[in-house]
């Protein structure tokens, strides 16, 4: 959501979850490569985990969640260097 994106946090990992009419749930996570910070990156990902679920059945619940979030400082603070600056 644009939330996300202004409050400066990205996401390590998307959630998708899905209620059917028989109240059955299921729950797909999907861990990115990268930390996206957009909307659109992380609808993207929630489209492609929805393409593998089944939605002919009605669907009382469909929900769409980052985890994993990273301040900007702190992603930053992963990356190192392969050579040390003299």
């Amino acid at each position: 959501e644009e939330r996300l994106e202004k409050a400066g946090f990205s996401a390590r990992a998307v959630v998708v979850k899905v209620k059917y009419e028989d109240f059955r749930t299921v729950t797909r996570r999907r861990t990115l490569p990268h930390p996206v910070h957009t909307a659109e990156a992380l609808r993207r990902e929630a489209e492609t985990l929805l393409r593998n679920l089944s939605l002919e059945t009605g669907v009382r619940l469909l929900g769409v969640g980052a985890e994993g979030l990273v301040a900007p400082a702190a992603a930053a603070a992963t990356q190192t260097s392969l050579f040390p600056t003299t």
